[in-house]
């Protein structure tokens, strides 16, 4: 028999997260909603396309760079957590879009090789993309 309890100094897990949000037809819908004479719309149907069909981190998607991708082979490279390489295949509407945005991405006049740019023509963020995609 045990004087004290061993698990007494023992933390429980935090109950304070929750899962995120499933969106529902419409909303999908919604999103996928693209007309292609409007810039930006291009760019986060391109944005949703690739993280979908890559399987992509945000961090992985705002660090794309041109370089990173090869549209004719339908692959991307990135960086990913703890500094690990990955060579990632497209699926084919996420190729079209990409294709999209790319012919029109020089508009915003990019200050670096991003493929994913700000209204400002740098690398978009991470929140910025979250704003995008809140609306």
């Amino acid at each position: 028999m045990l004087n004290a309890n061993p698990a007494k100094s023992i933390c429980t897990p935090h109950s304070g997260c929750h899962p995120p949000k499933n969106i529902d037809v419409n909303e999908m819908n919604q999103l996928l909603d693209i007309y292609l004479n409007d810039p930006l719309a291009v760019c986060d149907r391109a944005m949703l396309e690739t993280i979908y069909g890559a399987g992509l981190r945000l961090s992985e998607l705002v660090g794309l760079d041109c370089r990173h991708i090869d549209l004719a082979a339908g692959e991307i490279w990135v960086m990913g957590k703890g500094s690990k390489e990955r060579n990632l295949l497209l699926g084919r509407p996420a190729v079209t879009w990409l294709q999209h945005w790319v012919a029109i991405r020089e508009l915003f006049e990019p200050e670096d090789d991003a493929i994913f740019l700000s209204n400002q023509g740098r690398s978009i963020s991470p929140r910025n993309v979250q704003k995008r995609f809140a609306e």
